[in-house]
């Protein structure tokens, strides 16, 4: 199988580009290393230094591909809000870009890196994937259009959609920014840093974290899975396994600072869960690594950190 990860030297990116290679794919990354790091890159992939805004590239890529892995983005909440046309820009018109080069090369099946944050308040906080999404920011915004584009190309010119819609992902090669910037990360740097841990409100508020290991595995599976021609089919990736920051933070130090009040006020959800029980009927996939254990193996880690004994991948900038 030859596939195309888009921000394959991202943080979730660079682990399904791993989980790929690990099955005997045959796989192109397209990065433009904004936010991605060659350091996260799998020597087996062959790298293009690009930005998906480049159609003349983009098109060369996907030629032959099997399935699209689409995961490039402009992944901050914070970034989406101070700059909603440049988000807009790669979120949205980007992901047009992706899926009409899909059509005009005949790729069949396009993986898309949905996002929790179409959901915004809802009166449970359990969430389904059938609820009306009510999101509370532009990044948020433009998931749910990129999954509806998705849905649109899909019926209109019979390519197979999976959109999958992740929840608090955490692990090796996060980042300190984006919307990936979960409290875990910046909980692990100011340990490290020597810092009290800063809490913004009580710490009450709970989040479903889910280990990047068990996302790369579910949007692996997500090319196999026997999903229908001309439909997109929507699945939440998380866990039902309600964290709190305050049991996180104990679980780090016990030097800690509570923020009040909190900054950010009404765009920070109360609770949220996922219900993942249509990702374990339509993909076999359920996560497998319980927080507790996930977390301490990750504050063991250094971010980023390279593979011993690989060369350089090949990296092509295109500069077109």
């Amino acid at each position: 199988m030859k596939c195309l990860v888009t921000g394959g030297c991202g943080f979730i990116g660079s682990h399904v580009v791993d989980a790929l290679i690990e099955r005997g794919a045959r796989v192109v990354v397209l990065d433009d290393l904004s936010t991605g790091t060659l350091d996260n890159l799998n020597s087996q992939a062959y790298m293009v230094q690009d930005t998906i805004l480049n159609t003349v590239v983009l098109g060369d890529v996907v030629r032959d591909a099997d399935c699209i892995f689409h995961l490039a983005a402009r992944a901050s909440v914070p970034l989406s809000i101070e700059d909603p046309l440049g988000t807009h820009e790669i979120n949205i018109t980007g992901t047009l870009k992706v899926l009409e080069a899909m059509r005009q090369h005949g790729v069949p099946r396009l993986v898309y890196a949905s996002s929790s944050s179409v959901y915004g308040h809802q009166s449970t906080h359990l969430m389904q994937e059938d609820m009306s999404p009510e999101p509370l920011s532009p990044y948020g915004l433009h998931k749910l259009a990129g999954e509806q584009y998705g849905t649109m190309y899909a019926r209109l010119f019979g390519i197979t959609v999976i959109s999958l819609r992740y929840f608090n992902v955490y692990g090796s090669r996060q980042t300190a920014q984006g919307s990936y910037a979960l409290v875990t990360e910046r909980f692990r740097q100011q340990r490290m840093a020597g810092q009290p841990l800063t809490i913004f409100g009580d710490g009450l508020q709970t989040r479903a974290y889910v280990h990047v290991d068990d996302v790369a595995r579910a949007t692996v599976l997500a090319a196999e899975a026997a999903t229908p021609r001309g439909e997109n089919t929507i699945l939440n990736i998380g866990c039902a396994e309600e964290t709190s920051v305050l049991e996180i933070a104990r679980m780090t130090s016990e030097d800690i600072e509570h923020v009040y009040p909190n900054p950010r006020g009404n765009m920070e959800e109360r609770r949220k869960m996922a219900d993942c029980s249509r990702a374990q009927a339509v993909l076999g996939w359920e996560p497998t690594i319980p927080f507790d254990k996930g977390f301490r193996q990750f504050c063991g880690t250094r971010n980023s950190l390279p593979r011993k004994g690989q060369a350089t991948p090949p990296c092509i900038p295109t500069g077109k």
